[in-house]
């Protein structure tokens, strides 16, 4: 009974004390909570952000391709100067009906299927890896000189998405040969 009496006596005295302690968990909690849903969201934004880049070089090897194809299509001396039209200030893609299109002015280059405000487009241009000075510090020095026919061409296949002012791009080149069947 002494001791029920002493229990009583100290849990008397400790009025208050379990909202304060309430109010110090919830606080705590909050913290958590805000730490827990900042990292969904990087995680999320993250995610997305390397799902649009693998989109991205998935589209550029498609056009990889495709000029693979349209290259199968015509004599090396053709195609050089097919390819001649997309060095420089010039964007160029292949459809898929592997026809030629050239582009000077925005929006460059195909346009793909968009998602929300995005908009994407792809293009490549040409060039002659033998008559370029590196680095390269522009596009209008990725050439092919006129009058030859070199045996080696560089394509360099750019995919853009843009969100916004936001412009996220992949790349990817391939060096194309005069080999014989």
């Amino acid at each position: 009974m002494v001791l029920m009496n002493n229990l009583y006596k100290i849990f008397k005295k400790q009025h208050g004390v379990g909202l304060v302690e309430t109010i110090f968990a919830i606080g705590i909690a909050v913290v958590v909570m805000t730490s827990l849903v900042s990292l969904a969201l990087v995680s999320l934004r993250t995610s997305q952000k390397n799902t649009s880049l693998l989109r991205q070089s998935k589209l550029a090897s498609e056009e990889l391709e495709r000029i693979r194809t349209y290259k199968l299509t015509r004599d090396w001396k053709d195609f050089v100067d097919d390819m001649r039209n997309c060095t420089g200030t010039s964007y160029c893609y292949i459809a898929p009906d592997l026809v030629l299109h050239i582009d000077l002015v925005p929006p460059y280059g195909e346009s793909l299927e968009a998602f929300g405000d995005a908009n994407i487009y792809r293009y490549f241009k040409a060039y002659d890896p033998a008559a370029v000075s590196y680095p390269v510090t522009s596009d209008s020095a990725l050439i092919i000189d006129p009058g030859t026919t070199p045996d080696l061409l560089r394509v360099s296949v750019t995919v853009e998405t843009h969100v916004g002012d936001d412009v996220v791009s992949a790349h990817t080149h391939t060096d194309i040969s005069n080999w014989t069947r």
